[in-house]
């Protein structure tokens, strides 16, 4: 499946939200470190509307883990933490606000 493909399926599975229009913003790649095991992944970062207008839920559907929606002013302050690295600054563009 296609990268946009994977994201419309995904909200269904974990948000059980179908999007609408979509729109790819750029591609990330990302080297990390976590609980001393090296990492590594491709992000695919999209702009994103919802096809109907849905609260979206605080938990994942499948797994109960909490979901926190933050403004996105919180990460450009650095009052929240956003990864990968590079993302507040793709995120962050005039056009996209």
């Amino acid at each position: 499946e296609t990268a946009e493909e994977a994201l419309r399926r995904e909200f269904v599975e974990e948000l059980g939200a179908s999007l609408g229009s979509v729109q790819l913003l750029g591609v990330l790649e990302n080297r990390f470190e976590l609980a001393g095991v090296p990492g590594h992944e491709i992000v695919f970062v999209f702009a994103a509307e919802l096809a109907d207008a849905v609260e979206l839920p605080a938990v994942v559907a499948d797994t109960g883990e909490a979901v926190s929606w933050e403004p996105m002013d919180n990460f450009v302050s650095g009052a929240a933490t956003l990864y990968p690295e590079g993302l507040v600054t793709l995120l962050d563009q005039p056009k996209r606000r």
